[in-house]
C-alpha cells in the first residue's frame, strides 16, 4: 500500500479500507466515504492539525488488527536505519567498515513545514577516530551508505596531517578539504570518495 518512496497508493489503501470495515458502517461514523473524497486519508501525512478521533482508532485497527497491540509496540523512528553505519574516512582502518554507531538526528524544520525535519531528515554521523559527516533523506538505495552531504569534522588524523604540512601546503589543504566538505554533491557518492581517498593518499 506504500512505496520506498514514501507515497501511498491511495486507491489501494481505499479498496482494502472499504472491504475491512464496510461502507454502510462508515457512513453510520459519519465518514465520508465517496470516490472523490480528496481528504479520506490525509490522516496518515504530516500536518500540523487535528484529525477526527475516530479516523485515527479506526486506521490504528486496519493497520494493526489491535489497539492493545498498538501500544505494546516501541516505535522508532529510524529514517537511516538500525547502524551501525559506515566510516567514510579513508585515514581510518576502518574506513567502508560499520563501525559508527554515533547518530545525531536535529529536530527542528523549516517554519512554514513543520515536522520537515520528519520528511526530510538530516543526520550527523560521528566516528571514534573523530570523522563527522551529515546527509538529508532517508536510505533508499544501497548506494545511500556512501553518500555525504557535508563533512562536518575530518578528525584527528587529518588535522595530524595538516599540521606537518608547510605554509603553502596549508592552504592548499584548506582549499581541497572545504571542496570536499561541502562541494561535489552532483558526484556519484562512490565517486566523491575516491576524491577523498586520493586527498589522503596525496598527503602521505
Amino acid at each position: 500500500m506504500a512505496t520506498t518512496y514514501d507515497w501511498v497508493h491511495k486507491e489501494d489503501l481505499r479498496r482494502r479500507f472499504f472491504s475491512y470495515y464496510g461502507r454502510e458502517f462508515l457512513e453510520v461514523l459519519g465518514i465520508d466515504v465517496s470516490e472523490d473524497n480528496p481528504l479520506l486519508f490525509e490522516v496518515l501525512q504530516l500536518f500540523p492539525r487535528v484529525f477526527d478521533p475516530v479516523m485515527h482508532l479506526l486506521m490504528i485497527r486496519f493497520l494493526n488488527h489491535s489497539l492493545e497491540k498498538f501500544w505494546k509496540n516501541n516505535f522508532l523512528y529510524q529514517p537511516f536505519g538500525k547502524g551501525p553505519w559506515l566510516c567514510l574516512n579513508p585515514a581510518c582502518e576502518n574506513y567502508l567498515q560499520p563501525v559508527v554507531t554515533k547518530l545525531v538526528i536535529p529536530e527542528k524544520g523549516h517554519r512554514e513545514v513543520p515536522y520537515a525535519y520528519l520528511e526530510h531528515p538530516q543526520g550527523i554521523f560521528e566516528c571514534n577516530c573523530g570523522f563527522k559527516y551529515s546527509r538529508s533523506g532517508t536510505y533508499r538505495t544501497e548506494l545511500d551508505m556512501y553518500q555525504f552531504d557535508r563533512i562536518e569534522s575530518y578528525g584527528q588524523l587529518w588535522e595530524e596531517k595538516y599540521f606537518t604540512c608547510g605554509e603553502t601546503q596549508r592552504q592548499k589543504f584548506q582549499d581541497t578539504a572545504f571542496k570536499l566538505s561541502c562541494s561535489y554533491s552532483w558526484l556519484n557518492p562512490r565517486n566523491r570518495l575516491r576524491k577523498l581517498e586520493a586527498f589522503w593518499q596525496s598527503l602521505k
